[in-house]
């Protein structure tokens, strides 16, 4: 079992410069909200007398909503609360678990330092979210910057995710975007709960820029149905898995799994202290699991990793022993199969 540390960070992440008339001009109500649709789910606080912004970690009051999380967590670890979620993850002889799915990332930095050839990744994410938005990394040329601490950023280093999770530039929205700067060629194949599919799309890297923040630029992605100079890698995304997985190259294969694929109680939202889920909740989610290890076995990769996010505020915490305890059978009887046909 391994449960990050806390890292010696400064005691203070250095301050982001604004623009220099946009406060004055539009007031701190305006600023504060256009900083929120800028930063998304991270803490932050102005200073109005340095002209700039400064980040504060990732903001999860959304783990309040369930009402189950504090009594799961005891389950998890005597003497765990709220305060520990996002530093908490472990490892089994099947998958990497974390409660935020951020730490996928950190997972996934780790297999790439022992995969010494470049080679492409598959990263097969089932998920009920895309989480490839733009991140507060910042972007020059083709190198990434933490701006919280001005130190450089490497994809594939375990240790530059542990810093970045805590400081909040990346999250749990966008852990997918920097592995598009890695390097290698990555190729996601998105399970989800979409109505529609979407068609195959190529992947390039993309700077965002914002009024507010004129002086720096944050690493992004766009997609295109075409395929561009400097592409670095495909996404397709659907809630059919024979058709997301039809045609997934023969490659280096991780397998990134978020309950809230499953099951998504809250999405962030509260619902109350009375929630009780319905009974079907269960069975839809055994449903999709039994048509997403079919998809597999017909696609039959080499997994290298299996990486497992319970989503804390989205999929509520009653479920997670139950779905864990499934997919940790269905994953054994996926492998010994393997084994079996060889």
């Amino acid at each position: 079992m391994e449960c990050p540390r806390r890292l010696n960070l400064p005691a203070l992440n250095s301050p982001i410069s604004l623009d220099s008339s946009f406060l004055r001009t539009h007031g701190r109500e305006v600023t504060d909200d256009a900083l929120r649709h800028i930063v998304c789910s991270v803490k932050f606080e102005v200073l109005e007398q340095a002209n700039a912004v400064r980040l504060l970690g990732p903001e999860m009051s959304y783990h309040r909503v369930d009402p189950y999380l504090p009594e799961t967590l005891e389950k998890f670890k005597q003497g765990m609360t709220l305060a520990d979620v996002l530093s908490y993850t472990s490892s089994t002889r099947h998958f990497d678990l974390s409660f935020e799915d951020s730490w996928t990332g950190y997972f996934i930095a780790k297999r790439f330092r022992q995969q010494i050839p470049r080679d492409d990744l598959v990263l097969i994410h089932l998920d009920d979210h895309t989480d490839m938005m733009p991140t507060l990394l910042c972007r020059s040329r083709e190198s990434l910057t933490d701006p919280t601490t001005d130190v450089a950023f490497d994809p594939t280093s375990s240790s530059d995710w542990e810093a970045a999770i805590y400081s909040g530039v990346v999250s749990i929205g966008n852990f997918i975007t920097p592995l598009y700067y890695s390097g290698r060629n990555i190729h996601v194949r998105h399970i989800n709960n979409s109505t529609e599919h979407c068609e195959l799309a190529h992947v390039s890297r993309e700077s965002c820029r914002y009024e507010l923040i004129p002086e720096r630029q944050f690493a992004a992605i766009a997609k295109s149905s075409l395929s561009r100079p400097g592409s670095v890698g495909t996404y397709l995304g659907g809630s059919s898995p024979d058709w997301v997985l039809d045609g997934a190259p023969q490659a280096w294969t991780l397998i990134h799994i978020d309950l809230d694929y499953f099951i998504n109680d809250f999405n962030g939202g509260a619902r109350g202290e009375s929630y009780t889920p319905d009974p079907m909740l269960r069975a839809e989610a055994r449903r999709k699991m039994n048509r997403f290890f079919h998809s597999l076995a017909k696609l039959n990769p080499i997994v290298d990793r299996w990486l497992i996010a319970t989503s804390p505020g989205f999929c509520s915490a009653c479920h997670w022993e139950w779905l864990l305890s499934e997919i940790e059978g269905k994953i054994q009887e996926f492998e010994e199969a393997q084994v079996a046909s060889i």
